[in-house]
């Protein structure tokens, strides 16, 4: 499995900020993503705002083994092993290898792969652990309180959002919980995709 590791504390944040960030990522409409990826081809050298380089998506978890993407930008953008790649505030992925034009992101929600993350307003400290298809689970000691609704964020000084919590499982027999979101877009139908600057350590598998 592969493991990513990343120690930076997390903001605190409002629920209802939350939820309106969680909608708008959600309910993108097919037509603001086909202006976007119109300007996105006029951007000079493709800057992003939030610090990075865009890059298109050119094969999808379907097309792609695994939760993977394939996109258009490579050595020649600047493109680095290693570089988190995010959807508006929405972390996806790593940048697992790079060509001269383009490059392969795993998606954290590759199955058996593992990030550190922070759960609600409390900041609950846990690790989440990809089971594919966008999905995701975290066990965490049953006497933790987790509501449906709260955020999983990753601990970043720039407050991305992995998920929020879908399902919670337990037993009475059980000394742990499971919890199970999803990521906050569709990774299957995504268009476009931001390469920040900012770099996760990487684990080999083992």
């Amino acid at each position: 499995k592969a493991t990513f590791s990343y120690l930076i504390s997390l903001p605190e944040n409002e629920n209802l900020q939350n939820a309106l960030r969680v909608a708008r990522l959600q309910m993108i409409s097919a037509q603001d993503l086909a202006r976007e990826n119109e300007e996105l081809k006029k951007i000079l050298g493709r800057e992003s705002r939030v610090g990075g380089v865009l890059g298109v998506v050119l094969s999808h978890p379907g097309v792609s083994p695994y939760d993977i993407f394939l996109i258009d930008v490579g050595e020649r953008e600047g493109v680095r092993v290693g570089s988190l790649v995010v959807f508006e505030n929405a972390l996806l992925g790593v940048v697992d290898t790079v060509y001269a034009r383009h490059a392969k992101v795993r998606l954290f929600s590759s199955s058996g792969t593992e990030l550190p993350v922070r759960i609600g307003k409390k900041q609950i400290p846990a690790v989440a652990r990809g089971l594919g298809g966008g999905m995701f689970e975290i066990k965490i000691p049953h006497d933790v309180k987790v509501a449906g609704g709260d955020v999983v964020a990753y601990p970043s000084v720039h407050n991305y959002m992995v998920g929020v919590v879908s399902r919670i499982a337990s037993t009475t027999a059980s000394t742990f919980q499971t919890i199970e979101f999803r990521a906050p877009i569709n990774i299957f139908t995504a268009k476009f995709v931001t390469v920040t600057d900012d770099l996760i350590l990487l684990v080999e598998e083992q």
